[in-house]
């Protein structure tokens, strides 16, 4: 296996940022203006796309810094990175339960959510933002014993494999009218969505082989910047009510294409865009301004007066999501790479490649 080489990409910090700004345009207009958007499903897409090239990276990094993969720290790296700001923002939304401010979660949807079990069981639109860190978790669960076992071009087609065989099994339920299309379950349940993240996870070991990194790279390259989001944004306003069966697979391929033109091709101009400082900035917040603003801008069912008027909504849970930022995950940011340092081997803290240089950026962007 040649030698991993994975870096951080300024590019990607924006690609999140824009994510989470169109989950919050989103749920603007379909909430607050009372008008259809799938926008909001279209940010939370590119987030498991990105997260499954990210959390890869991470985990192949340690594998060849160390020589394998230490899951213990792996899983306490994740617990410290996400496990506190959701803890406080279920406890506020536990208190608002408690006083009859929230008035659509049942008692068993926290607890669902604390177990990361929110895309199985729940029905409340208060906490149904949290489904998809499930998601996150139950294959992060599974994911890293697969990359620690195999090899490079072993774990590439496996991924592969378990990327096109959740993509089918999910076709088939649609096309075979196995559950109501707009109760969710093939929209959220693991085994009809794990391709979201997994084929993430293929983008990520392709760079790692220089065969399969030049067979990407001419692939997404064919494609153009412009064609490539210009499709992506019509197949995500128009395709859904015409091909409901390959909409999310189709959807999720023009994804993966658009991150991989990010990271393989990357034009001045694609690079300029995604670099921008709003956008990196908002990707900085995006965990908190995830999880808040689900209360103020998506919660029809909770009436708060002005706090759930537009702009103020939008204010309210930026200047949250900044506090919980600066005031809870970067305190547990730094925990999470001090525990990082002190339980790495002697040898893997010398400088091997850029990677090496930049693992602290790249582990401080981990979601």
């Amino acid at each position: 296996m040649n030698e991993f080489r994975f870096r951080h990409y300024g590019e990607l910090d924006g690609l999140r940022g824009l994510a989470v700004l169109l989950v919050v345009l989103g749920h603007l207009l379909l909430f607050s203006r009372e008008g259809p958007s799938d926008l909001a499903a279209l940010g939370v897409l590119l987030f498991f796309v990105l997260s499954g090239f990210l959390i890869t990276g991470v985990l192949l990094n340690d594998k060849s810094a160390r020589g394998r993969i230490s899951l213990s720290n792996f899983y306490l790296r994740r617990v410290l990175r996400l496990a506190p700001a959701l803890l406080i923002f279920l406890a506020v939304a536990a208190v608002l339960i408690f006083r009859r401010a929230i008035v659509d979660v049942p008692s068993y949807e926290l607890i669902a959510c604390v177990l990361y079990m929110r895309n199985i069981f729940g029905r409340s639109s208060s906490l149904g933002h949290l489904w998809s860190l499930s998601l996150e978790e139950q294959f992060y669960a599974l994911w890293p014993c697969f990359v620690s076992r195999l090899s490079t071009r072993p774990l590439l087609f496996t991924a592969a494999a378990v990327t096109c065989g959740v993509a089918i099994a999910r076709m088939v339920a649609i096309q075979g009218g196995w559950f109501d299309y707009n109760a969710a379950i093939v929209y959220m349940r693991p085994w009809f969505r794990f391709d979201s993240i997994m084929i993430g996870c293929c983008l990520c070991i392709a760079t790692t082989d220089d065969v399969w990194r030049e067979r990407a790279r001419i692939l997404v390259a064919a494609i153009g910047p412009a064609l490539a989001w210009l499709a992506l944004l019509a197949w995500t306003a128009v395709a859904e009510r015409i091909f409901p069966t390959v909409f999310l697979t189709v959807q999720t391929m023009l994804c993966v294409v658009v991150l991989g033109q990010l990271i393989l091709c990357p034009t001045p101009v694609l690079s300029l865009i995604f670099t921008n400082a709003l956008l990196r900035h908002l990707g900085r917040i995006s965990y908190g301004l995830y999880l808040w603003q689900q209360l103020f801008i998506a919660n029809p069912h909770s009436h708060w007066g002005v706090l759930q008027v537009f702009p103020i909504n939008v204010v309210v849970s930026l200047t949250i999501a900044e506090l919980s930022y600066w005031l809870v995950e970067v305190r547990f940011l730094k925990l999470k790479d001090s525990f990082a340092e002190r339980s790495a081997p002697a040898s893997a803290l010398r400088p091997r490649s850029d990677l090496i240089r930049c693992l602290t950026h790249v582990r401080d962007r981990e979601r």
